[in-house]
């Protein structure tokens, strides 16, 4: 019952602040603004959007709006128990049956029969709990030639410890053919990738034999395979793995302790989620000036929450222009306000084409590892896109991806990635970084700045500080 009270609490706080916000910051056609501006905030980001309020918001005039972009729902998966600190998914880590077994990443399962099973030589994982290498193994199917096994941590590329097969002419019917190798930890979080290497000619492998790869307590989670190939294999629980881990739990105890506490931590993170909403109705009926979206405010939803602003400002706000930024960003206002008037006066249909103005990523690379890892897009590289921390669509942008949200796959792992393969159809007409000022990806950055993004609470005031004497000078 107090859970069912606290959830209709939340329910109030969330829908009382989304009629103050629309009575408070709606715009009529006879207001129609120069510029609208989104600020990506999550919802415990309250002294950086407070930061952001007394800093380069002061310089926003009549001619535009902001508001801080948040999502209606907080993950209810504790950090601890979520799979990565990026997504909402929750781990499914288990204590694997018999204590002190040597575990592996995988089972294997043969059917005696003919059932054309692919065999893929590399996939990537992450280490959902401390564990310890300590051997390396192939199929049966590899052992009359020479092969190496190789462990390598999937964010430099290094090399951490490999095994070789030589032929073996001996009759065995084991499944799986192990080599030990030096004993080496890896801890929760870690991304490995584990590969097989061979001087037979590459092909489609097959085998009778299925894997589970879901053997050993979850205690590795696998993301992407590799085909021999060397294409990526997204769809692969129905395939065989030619490469086997062998490990043990680092520390058994630590993971039953672990496993125990999972409803407290659940409970106590209730709580935090109700304290933070808590904070988030006074602070919005303070400021009128947090939007709510409908989506689960964590990073890897950030495209879909984007994609979310992008249809309300459309149905919503009378504009030319929109900016989006992140709340730990410095805006340079009249810099930016500046080059739109000089754009619009030169061209006055740029409002209604597809165009944008930032700085661009070109040439991409698509990330296999980290917090940009991309399991959705099928390329090496991304079509060129603004950088998050500062960019400009017009409304005819926002309007194309409005009409067409519904229709527009949401599931890549950044916002700014994902605007660009959404606009990469329609060639964007841009503004080259040659103008009033110039935006920037990253904390490097000037006195022609239009943005200084990844400042903490001090710096942002800092920033203006230093800003505002610039134009005092002038």
């Amino acid at each position: 019952m107090e859970r069912m009270i606290s959830s209709v609490k939340h329910t109030f706080f969330v829908l009382l602040g989304v009629v103050l916000f629309i009575f408070y910051r709606g715009a009529s056609p006879n207001q129609s603004k120069l510029l609208v501006i989104g600020i990506l905030s999550a919802p415990d980001h309250f002294e950086l959007r407070e930061a952001a309020r007394k800093t380069w918001i002061q310089n926003i005039g009549s001619d535009a709006l902001y508001y801080f972009l948040i999502g209606k729902h907080m993950c209810p998966v504790p950090l601890e128990d979520r799979i990565d600190e990026f997504s909402c998914k929750e781990s499914a880590v288990f204590f694997p049956a018999g204590n002190g077994v040597l575990l592996q990443s995988g089972n294997v399962t043969c059917y005696g029969e003919n059932m054309d099973v692919p065999i893929y030589p590399s996939y990537s994982f992450t280490v959902e709990h401390d564990i310890v290498i300590q051997r390396l193994g192939i199929l049966n199917e590899f052992s009359k030639q020479t092969v190496r096994v190789n462990l390598i941590e999937a964010a430099t590329g290094l090399k951490l410890t490999s095994a070789t097969f030589s032929p073996d002419k001996t009759s065995n019917f084991s499944s799986i053919l192990w080599k030990p190798v030096e004993r080496y930890r890896l801890p929760k979080g870690f991304e490995g990738r584990i590969t097989l290497e061979t001087n037979a000619h590459s092909r489609d492998w097959q085998s009778n034999c299925g894997f589970n790869w879901n053997a050993s307590g979850n205690v590795l989670a696998y993301h992407l395979v590799w085909s021999s190939q060397g294409q990526i294999v997204r769809n692969f629980q129905n395939s065989l793995s030619a490469v086997v881990v062998g490990f043990e739990l680092a520390d058994s105890d630590n993971l039953t302790t672990f496993l125990r506490q999972k409803s407290q931590r659940k409970n106590q993170w209730a709580k935090q989620i109700e304290f933070i909403n808590q904070k988030l109705y006074e602070e919005s009926s303070r400021s009128h000036d947090i939007l709510y979206l409908d989506v689960v405010d964590v990073y890897r939803l950030l495209p879909k929450k984007m994609l979310n602003f992008y249809k309300w400002a459309d149905q919503n706000i009378y504009f030319s222009y929109l900016l989006k930024t992140d709340d730990d960003t410095y805006i340079n206002i009249p810099e930016v306000m500046k080059e739109l008037h000089s754009q619009s006066t030169k061209n006055r249909e740029l409002p209604d084409q597809i165009w944008w103005w930032s700085a661009f990523r070109q040439g991409w690379p698509v990330q296999l590892s980290g917090k940009w890892r991309e399991g959705s897009y099928h390329s090496v590289t991304y079509p060129p896109f603004p950088c998050g921390a500062g960019y400009v669509l017009s409304h005819g942008a926002v309007n194309f991806l409005s009409k067409i949200a519904d229709t527009l796959y949401t599931k890549f792992q950044g916002e700014d990635a994902a605007l660009g393969i959404w606009l990469a159809g329609t060639n964007p007409q841009s503004t080259l970084n040659r103008t009033a000022c110039f935006w920037t990806c990253d904390s490097s950055q000037d006195k022609y700045s239009c943005n200084y993004p990844q400042l903490s609470v001090q710096q942002m005031l800092q920033t203006h500080q230093q800003i505002q004497s610039n134009f005092i000078d002038q």
